[in-house]
């Protein structure tokens, strides 16, 4: 039992590093260029290159970069940061809040 719980933790540590990345925010754009950081590492890539973790740099502007994570294409902006894990609402009571006949809340 214990030489196939070893086997299987050494194949996690192995799992292609796309797979997985955890969260990724954009610090710097350029043309052709982006600072990201990807799960607190920060990466510079150039137009083509894929990071140790797998993120591949499709495009780059000042405007924005268009990174390739775990196979699926998305454009971030300077300082938009996104995480691979969700964690959905906490389940409770809903407030709502109407306006008065004004118009006003």
């Amino acid at each position: 039992m214990l030489p196939r719980l070893i086997m299987i933790l050494c194949l996690m540590t192995l799992t292609p590093a796309g797979l997985g990345t955890g969260k990724i925010t954009v610090a710097g754009l350029f043309k052709d260029k982006a600072v990201i950081t990807i799960d607190g590492r920060q990466r510079i890539l150039k137009v083509g290159d894929v990071s140790p973790e797998g993120v591949k740099l499709i495009s780059a502007t000042s405007n924005g970069a268009v990174l390739e994570v775990d196979g699926e294409q998305r454009t971030y902006t300077l300082g938009m940061g996104i995480s691979s894990t969700y964690t959905g609402p906490v389940p409770g009571a809903t407030v709502t809040i109407a306006p008065d006949p004004a118009g006003m809340y």
